[in-house]
């Protein structure tokens, strides 16, 4: 009986520990797969991890040359052809440009330092002074800079804004060609006006595909300026005296769209009466605002997005995963009033990081998705590395991708 038993335990012990063995590797396995969803969670909600959306869409992208995309982070810049994908770097170290912000046609950047505006030749590395302090000061009829003088140059597809600004008198402005002399072709704009008037009314000229608006302030008894821009759309290079309205151009008309946390409000030019945007109105939007840069036109709307925020201690513009809600994008028709939320994922694990031509483009999950406004259905661009931190910008077709290490790729998308 005693031998019987002994063998039959042999077999009954090695299922038990065949069990034990089964159910240790299931609880394995299950404890890998909670892990790695904890690890995807705590990656989504992770307080350092930020997207950073550039722009909308290619429209308000005047970089100069079509074919290629320049980035710009610290003291280097990245030429990235769109056709061939290859980069060209150049390092601004060694020159006085090291450190300096400014705008790049071409491979040459333009900049303002210490009140003179030099333009530094990325190919040879040489730096040149294009406007000296004595050129400005000649401009504004003064024999010696002052320290608070402000001096700014923006662009438009075919024209400089020279802005110089900081002493009593109203800022002076001026335009001058792309591919003009600075020294010898910069027209101040208020000499644009054939006719004085100081009504207070409005007056418009056009100049190079510019249109300037300004008005006489009886009070500061000078002119003020109300906008400098392209006559046609974006991008607007001057704004008026108001640091939360935005102007742009639908059908003809001007907009003035106020974009701040107690605002979210447009205005249409002609029309005294300022309207609330309906579909931002609700509470959730308290500690949000529309952000300039975000904005576009289409069809006679404005198209924007708006990424709501959890409070007003939170960073309002691209704020980290942890800060943020989530993304919305609405539309307006400023000429009817008519306007909705015209996409939402309504959780922020996925990003609207684009939209053209009723085509939206999301990130989830380090992936990439197009879909139609009007389907549901998303199709895979690509997917990315994981990482915590990227850029999104556009040039034409393309979708570019910026992690950092500098430019990842860029996605023919349209």
């Amino acid at each position: 009986m005693k031998q019987g038993s002994s063998k039959n335990a042999v077999p009954t012990a090695a299922k038990i520990i065949g069990m034990v063995s089964a159910i240790l590797c299931i609880a394995g396995i299950l404890g890998s797969v909670i892990s790695a969803c904890l690890w995807g969670l705590s990656l989504v909600d992770w307080k350092e991890e930020r997207y950073v959306i550039k722009r909308l869409s290619a429209e308000s992208n005047i970089r100069g040359d079509e074919e290629d995309y320049i980035f710009w982070r610290g003291n280097q810049i990245t030429l990235y052809t769109l056709g061939t994908g290859e980069t060209t770097e150049y390092n601004l170290e060694s020159t006085e440009a090291a450190g300096r912000s400014g705008l790049i046609i071409g491979t040459k950047l333009y900049s303002v330092v210490n009140q003179t505006v030099r333009r530094f030749d990325l190919e040879r590395q040489t730096d040149e002074e294009i406007l000296s302090e004595e050129d400005i000061g000649s401009m504004c009829g003064l024999t010696a800079i002052p320290d608070e003088l402000s001096v700014t140059i923006k662009r438009t597809r075919k024209n400089w804004l020279l802005t110089i600004d900081g002493y009593e008198e109203e800022a002076r402005y001026y335009i001058c060609p792309i591919d003009g002399n600075m020294k010898t072709d910069c027209v101040e704009v208020n000499t644009l006006f054939s006719q004085e008037d100081r009504t207070g009314r409005e007056q418009v000229v056009l100049y190079r595909g510019m249109r300037i608006r300004r008005y006489y302030d009886a009070e500061k008894e000078e002119y003020c300026m109300i906008e400098i821009g392209e006559k046609e759309g974006r991008p607007k290079v001057f704004n008026s005296e108001r640091n939360d309205i935005e102007t742009i151009r639908v059908g003809g008309k001007l907009i003035s769209l106020g974009y701040q946390r107690d605002d979210r409000s447009y205005c249409v030019e002609g029309d005294s009466e300022e309207w609330k945007i309906g579909c931002l109105q609700a509470p959730a939007f308290d500690f949000s605002i529309i952000q300039p840069d975000k904005i576009m036109t289409e069809n006679g709307e404005i198209i924007g997005l708006v990424q709501l925020v959890t409070g007003y201690h939170t960073e309002s513009w691209d704020p980290p995963q942890h800060e943020l809600r989530y993304d919305v994008l609405f539309h307006l028709n400023p000429k009817t009033g008519e306007n909705d939320i015209l996409y939402s994922p309504w959780k922020k694990s996925t990003r609207i990081i684009g939209y053209q031509e009723g085509m939206i483009y999301l990130l989830r999950n380090f992936t990439i998705y197009s879909r139609a406004v009007e389907n549901e259905e998303e199709k895979q661009i690509a997917k990315i590395p994981g990482d915590m931190y990227y850029e999104f910008d556009w040039q034409r077709d393309y979708l570019i991708v910026i992690n950092q290490d500098g430019i990842y790729g860029a996605y023919k998308v349209r």
